[in-house]
């Protein structure tokens, strides 16, 4: 069965109306514990509920044609200059926490926060490239990035 387009926005946005509530369910059981360990597996999961609602917002808005206005493309792209360098430094942190640390679990799990900082980075260098790019991208290309860039591992 097709959809129209019409019928596409508003399953789309039902479906991140649905994300959101479950993450604020799952936030109102987070405060109920003291637990840092579980409080780190419901957060992980929230975020995920959350990340996927805003990558359904980023449907509704590819699918309408709608990427950046040229005033937001000025003020995301001065933005994106800091946390590139923010990340850089938590990069060139973690690594200096992981080459001290001698337990191997503890260093285990730093360098899996390492290797996804390493990712955050590189994203926002990709993302800010393409920032320059951006009236000359196809609605294709954009599909393409945005599959490769909507990591559905953390």
């Amino acid at each position: 069965m097709t959809v129209t387009a019409d019928e596409l926005h508003d399953l789309l946005e039902k479906q991140r109306q649905l994300e959101v509530r479950v993450a604020s369910a799952l936030d109102a059981t987070l405060k109920n514990t003291e637990s840092k360990i579980v409080k780190v597996l419901l957060h992980s999961i929230i975020m995920d509920s959350l990340k996927h609602a805003d990558i359904l917002e980023a449907m509704k808005d590819l699918a309408g044609g709608y990427v950046l206005s040229h005033v937001e493309k000025y003020e995301v792209k001065k933005g994106i200059e800091k946390h590139i360098a923010d990340e850089k430094e938590m990069v060139d942190k973690i690594g200096e926490l992981i080459s001290k640390v001698e337990n191997s679990q503890i260093k285990n799990m730093l360098t899996q926060i390492k290797s996804e900082e390493d990712r955050h980075h590189e994203t926002l260098n990709q993302l800010y490239s393409m920032l320059d790019k951006m009236g000359d991208f196809s609605e294709e290309e954009w599909w393409d990035y945005f599959n490769r860039w909507a990591n559905f591992s953390t």
